[in-house]
């Protein structure tokens, strides 16, 4: 018999058991440093990996994303709305710390697809110019 399926046919049949010794506490401490270790020496492997399936799988992923905010609207937005009230001071101070970087952001330029420099606080309201929808062709 092939290993492999050996393997398989004998977690299905000691499933319960297996469940039990990883659920014992020792056994959980156990997993949880060697899994720590394992992340942090292949870090870079699994970084790579990961990247790799997002760019594989960004249709399959855009849509659970789009069901899963549509499914659970209600839920999110109660969630950021308190995040927002409670993080408030935070926020402000953040802001307030960082509005020369974000007026350098805001006034750096950018190449468009369309062959015009503009800045990148203003590239949305471009994309929806005559200019940038007469270059791709559209009807406007």
């Amino acid at each position: 018999m092939d290993k492999r399926v050996y393997m398989k046919a004998y977690y299905i049949k000691n499933k319960d058991k297996l469940t039990a010794y990883r659920n014992r506490p020792e056994t959980k401490a156990k997993l949880i440093e060697y899994y720590r270790i394992y992340n942090e020496v292949n870090k870079v492997k699994l970084k790579a990996y990961k990247k790799a399936y997002r760019i594989l799988h960004r249709e399959k992923i855009d849509k659970y994303t789009v069901e899963y905010q549509l499914e659970n609207f209600d839920k999110i937005h109660t969630y950021q709305a308190k995040y927002r009230e409670t993080n408030k001071e935070h926020l402000e101070k953040y802001r307030e710390d960082h509005k020369e970087e974000a007026a350098e952001k805001a006034a750096e330029k950018v190449s468009c697809e369309c062959g015009r420099d503009i800045t990148w606080g203003n590239i949305a309201r471009h994309k929806k110019s005559k200019f940038h929808r007469r270059f791709f062709g559209e009807v406007v």
